[in-house]
C-alpha cells in the first residue's frame, strides 16, 4: 500500500468525517494519554493527529503544539498551528519538538513506511516519544473480506499487532519509561470467534474501503436494507445466542507507552 493509497484511504472512509463524537472508552484513551505527556515538554508536534481530538486539548496547556495529518480534511477541525505531511518523511529539523506524539497511527502503517517513520519520529523529537496503539490484537479475527475482489484486511486496516515486547524495542535512541494498558473491552473467547468465522465466513464492514480494489459500501439505501435482511439469518441467530450464553472475557484495548532519549 503506496503513499496515495494511504491518503485515499483517510480522505474517503466514513470515520474520518466523525469530528465530534467520541465514545466514553475513546475518551478514556485520550485523558490517559494527555496524562502520559511530562510537564517540562514546552514543544510538542503531534503526528497523525486527525481531526485534533487530543492536540485540541493539548493547546490548553502552557506549550506549542503543532499537528500534523496526511488528511486536510482532517485538519480543517484542528485549531492549533497544523501542517499536512506524511510521517515517513517528517518536515522538520531534529531535534525540533521536545515529545513527539502518535496516537493509533503505527498499526497503520505499510511496511515500506513502517521504518522510516519510527526514525523520522526518533529524529524530530528532542526528548520524548509518547505513543498509544492497539495492543495484542489477533489481526486474524478482525478481518473481513471483500464481497467484490476477495481480498482479506483488517476493518480498520490495522497490519501488524503489538505488545510489551515490540514496545520495548521500539525505538533505538530513546529507552521505554512507562508503558500502561487503557481501555477495557468484552469479547467472546477466541475459539468461538474462529468457530463462527469457520461457519460464517468473514463480513464486510459498511465503514471499509478494500486496499486492494477500492469497494467501499457507502450508500446508505443500500446498506440499511442489507441490515435489516440480515437480521433474521442463521449468522444473526446463532451470534445472537452465543452473546446470551457464553461468558465474555475482559481485554485491553489500547497500550500508551512513553520514551525517553537515552
Amino acid at each position: 500500500m503506496s503513499g496515495s493509497d494511504i491518503h485515499r484511504y483517510y480522505e474517503d472512509c466514513a470515520w474520518s468525517r466523525f469530528s465530534e463524537t467520541v465514545s466514553s472508552l475513546e475518551e478514556l484513551r485520550i485523558k490517559e494519554t494527555l496524562s502520559s505527556i511530562p510537564e517540562d515538554s514546552f514543544t510538542i508536534l503531534e503526528v497523525g493527529c486527525g481531526n485534533g481530538a487530543i492536540t485540541n486539548r493539548l493547546s490548553l496547556r502552557d506549550c506549542y503544539v503543532c499537528g500534523l495529518d496526511i488528511n486536510q480534511q482532517a485538519l480543517e477541525c484542528v485549531n492549533v498551528d497544523k501542517i499536512v505531511g506524511n510521517v515517513g518523511i517528517l518536515p522538520f529539523k531534529d531535534k525540533s519538538f521536545d515529545l513527539i506524539l502518535c496516537c493509533e497511527v503505527l498499526e497503520h502503517l505499510p511496511f515500506q513506511v513502517y521504518p522510516e517513520a519510527l526514525k523520522e519520529i526518533e529524529r524530530v523529537a528532542k526528548e520524548y516519544i509518547v505513543i498509544s496503539v492497539p495492543f495484542r490484537q489477533d489481526l486474524r479475527l478482525s478481518s473481513i473480506r471483500c464481497p467484490y475482489c476477495g481480498c482479506t484486511f483488517d476493518t480498520y486496516r490495522h497490519i501488524r499487532s503489538f505488545n510489551h515486547e515490540l514496545l520495548r524495542r521500539l525505538f533505538v535512541e530513546f529507552e521505554p519509561q512507562i508503558t500502561k494498558p487503557c481501555g477495557i473491552y468484552r469479547s467472546n473467547p477466541v475459539f468461538i470467534d474462529k468457530v463462527a468465522r469457520f461457519l460464517f465466513g468473514t463480513g464486510f464492514s459498511t465503514d471499509a474501503m478494500c486496499p486492494q480494489c477500492g469497494y467501499y459500501k457507502e450508500r446508505k439505501a443500500q446498506v440499511s436494507s442489507e441490515i435489516s435482511d440480515s437480521k433474521g439469518s442463521p449468522k444473526h441467530r446463532v451470534t445472537g445466542f452465543i452473546n446470551k450464553c457464553v461468558p465474555k472475557k475482559n481485554n485491553w484495548k489500547w497500550i500508551i507507552a512513553s520514551y525517553r532519549r537515552r
